[in-house]
């Protein structure tokens, strides 16, 4: 993982330059070797905190909600919580809301 990408795409975010933006959290997604780097990240980035109400929407697709509904399967309670926490993300997000969370409410409803 590249860290300077995602410190790119918060700069260029910041000066309202959507298009740069849009680049940078692209490499930065790219720039991942694998799971476990991702899940890493994902539990810094949450537990930081300072994502505002809404996580980018190549972030949450890609890397947080992944790690999210794999500790959700596992029923880990760090993950449930940020599920719920990250909610408004899933309906913003017709992908997520339409099929993942129709497994989401399958699985709860087998328990």
């Amino acid at each position: 993982m590249k860290s300077v990408l995602y410190e790119e795409f918060r700069s260029f975010s910041a000066i309202g330059d959507r298009k740069r933006a849009a680049k940078s959290v692209r490499s930065f997604i790219d720039s991942f070797e694998g799971v476990n780097e991702r899940g890493i990240w994902v539990r810094e980035y949450l537990e930081k905190g300072d994502f505002g109400h809404k996580i980018r929407h190549e972030l949450y697709l890609e890397l947080v909600f992944p790690e999210l509904f794999s500790g959700y399967q596992r029923k880990e309670p760090w993950s449930l919580y940020f599920l719920a926490h990250t909610i408004q993300n899933i309906y913003g997000c017709r992908e997520l809301h339409e099929e993942e969370c129709q497994s989401c409410l399958t699985l709860s409803k087998e328990n």
